[in-house]
């Protein structure tokens, strides 16, 4: 587990969070997972992680909405910006208590919802500071422990690597961040032919 730092004294008024996903950025650059390995990122859930192109460096990413106006307000700012960036999305609801509440969701963000994990006071108590020993997980409902199995089916199901993909999008960010930052001279810096991801295309058809 990598957990990116907290802020410090010389950041306040001066940095904001992206100088600590920024290490993360770099981690997804540089190390490769095998084909039945995974990397999860927990980040967060604001639409101001676009402001970085951390979104674009993942398979899929997945949005938990719960049934609120404030957490689908905040999914649908989400999506409209992953959309217009082509980034891949699923949909998760959680905290449903109804049935309800599901099609409302969908309704509001206009598309389905991928998996559904339903509300269970097991997971409230587990964070209560009134309780002096929180239960122990065999108390949770299999209700929602079946969600999680689900989603778990649900994320092993998911294509393999669309590289070609993710070239296109790291030449968009790099030629984007270039110009703003040191002018229209340094977009075309990338070398002809670039591609850091030719190596796992070869493996890819060698052992089609």
């Amino acid at each position: 587990m990598i957990r990116v730092g907290d802020f410090t004294q010389d950041d306040y008024r001066k940095k904001c969070f992206h100088s600590k996903t920024g290490a993360i950025e770099i981690f997804l650059k540089h190390v490769w997972e095998d084909h039945n390995e995974a990397i999860i990122v927990d980040m967060s859930a604001g639409k101001d992680v676009f402001a970085s192109p951390l979104p674009s460096l993942f398979d899929r990413n997945i949005y938990v909405v719960k049934p609120t106006r404030k957490s689908v307000s905040n999914a649908g700012d989400f999506l409209a910006h992953a959309k217009n960036f082509g980034i891949e999305m699923l949909v998760v609801a959680t905290d449903i208590r109804s049935r309800q509440e599901v099609p409302a969701i969908e309704n509001y963000l206009m598309r389905t919802v991928d998996a559904v994990i339903p509300h269970d006071a097991f997971f409230v108590q587990r964070d209560s500071l009134v309780l002096s020993r929180p239960p122990h997980v065999r108390e949770a409902s299999f209700t929602v422990l079946d969600a999680f199995y689900s989603l778990t089916d649900l994320l092993r199901q998911l294509p393999s690597h669309n590289w070609e993909n993710r070239l296109t999008r790291m030449l968009y960010h790099h030629e984007e961040t270039a110009h703003d930052w040191a002018g229209v001279n340094f977009t075309a810096q990338i070398q002809p032919g670039f591609n850091p991801f030719e190596r796992f295309q070869t493996n890819k058809l060698a052992t089609a």
